[in-house]
């Protein structure tokens, strides 16, 4: 019996390092040799990892069995596959339910984060519920907040950046952009780079004046672009570019968009960023984008 233990910790382990090394096929025969015989880690990593392989209805398979078995990471893995309609039917009401398992085993951002995402990003538009998600979210971020109400940089708070996403965004409220700055701000002191740049978003663009700055707009577009945020780089290039808001400087303007070209992970801008780089630099290539430029981010 103990031989036979051993053997399984050892596939479990080698299944779970041969998938981290994007060898998912071998990795799987072994994760599922330990996930057959019961073993809990063997089978989340082993749903996870089909999950990878594009293998979604196996997958829903093992991951709703190590959801079953109690483990946090598993039900996590199921409300998304609930969600996006991945192995099974999108199944909000299920991926709710998960959700709130998840908060009973006391990680209350991340039990909350399952269920706002489930509302507000279903695949399927018509279980999509915006009110649903305003409410969690106000609920999962006050009890966050109420928590730790002096966060620091690696601090959970996915629910509360939904609310920010929702007050910004006018998803089940009215828009408004002085809560979701409130909002923002807290997750910027948790080092989320998404929260900082949609602050200096507010703080740059706001139609309302009020709350225009642009001091702290670009501080903390620079803080994201410290973070390798590749929309932060590119916005710190497009601004120096254009000239009005800060005083022109092409230089500056050339290095964030290379910077963010390298990076190529910005979610809407890195083609402009290529273009806009083309315009001011005529000896605009690749390997110039490379070489050339030293970033202002070292």
């Amino acid at each position: 019996m103990d031989e036979l233990k051993k053997k399984i910790e050892e596939e479990a382990n080698l299944g779970l390092e041969l998938c981290k090394k994007g060898k998912l096929e071998e990795g799987i025969e072994h994760l599922r040799f330990a996930a057959e015989h019961n073993y809990l880690e063997a089978i989340v990593n082993l749903g996870h990892a089909l999950k990878l392989a594009d293998q979604y209805y196996e997958a829903f398979e093992w991951t709703l069995r190590g959801a079953e078995l109690g483990d946090a990471t598993a039900m996590s893995n199921l409300a998304i596959m609930y969600r996006r309609g991945q192995g099974c039917d999108c199944n909000v009401d299920e991926a709710v339910k998960w959700g709130k398992k998840i908060i009973e085993k006391g990680d209350i951002d991340g039990g909350y984060q399952e269920i706002i995402c489930s509302y507000l990003y279903a695949v399927d538009n018509y279980q999509r519920d915006f009110e649903k998600a305003f409410e969690y979210a106000l609920e999962g971020s006050k009890k966050v907040m109420a928590k730790n109400p002096n966060p620091k940089r690696g601090d959970v708070c996915e629910s509360v950046i939904q609310l920010a996403l929702c007050y910004n965004f006018a998803k089940g409220c009215k828009k408004d952009e002085k809560e979701a700055l409130k909002y923002y701000q807290y997750c910027s002191k948790c080092g989320m780079p998404l929260a900082m740049y949609n602050a200096a978003c507010i703080y740059g663009y706001s139609e309302d004046e009020s709350l225009r700055d642009i001091d702290k707009s670009i501080k903390l577009f620079q803080h994201a672009a410290n973070l390798d945020y590749g929309d932060a780089l590119y916005e710190l290039g497009y601004l120096y570019h254009l000239g009005e808001k800060v005083e022109k400087d092409l230089i500056l303007a050339k290095r964030y968009y290379a910077h963010a070209i390298r990076l190529g992970n910005g979610e809407s801008h890195n083609e402009d960023a290529i273009t806009n780089l083309k315009e001011i630099d005529p000896e605009f290539t690749d390997k110039v984008v490379s070489g050339k430029y030293v970033s202002l981010i070292d």
